[in-house]
């Protein structure tokens, strides 16, 4: 379940924005060893997919939105209270 629920495009973000440049290069090797270990558990569960076995959490996962500040619109909004 991390394996599908982790967003590299955010970790990058963060990477680019806070990391010392000198730095970087552990994280396009954690990009890599990403891209093998989903490759790998491809090879495993004979194509069938992350989270194969949970559709409901697969469906969700899906409707999250590409970038992390359209997740924002999402958010449930406070209630009004009526004043008197």
């Amino acid at each position: 379940m991390t394996l599908a629920k982790t967003d590299l495009r955010i970790a990058r973000g963060y990477v680019d924005a806070l990391a010392d440049p000198k730095l970087r290069p552990i994280f396009e090797q954690i990009c890599a060893e990403h891209e093998l270990t989903l490759e790998q558990v491809q090879l495993l569960t004979d194509g069938s997919g992350l989270l194969s076995n949970y559709p409901l959490l697969q469906y969700r996962l899906t409707e999250i939105p590409a970038e992390p500040s359209e997740a924002v619109g999402l958010l449930p909004q406070p209630r009004r209270q009526a004043h008197q």
